[in-house]
């Protein structure tokens, strides 16, 4: 269990990475936070 958490942690960090690094369309931002948050 406690890795999972753990995976999960860092995969919130990669998807936040993600956005930040579209950071300059917060539309095309979110769309790649959803689907990255889903398919990861």
């Amino acid at each position: 269990m406690r890795k999972k958490i753990n995976n999960l942690d860092d995969k919130i960090i990669i998807v936040m990475n993600l956005s930040t690094n579209e950071q300059k369309n917060k539309k095309i931002g979110l769309k790649g936070l959803l689907v990255s948050y889903f398919f990861v």
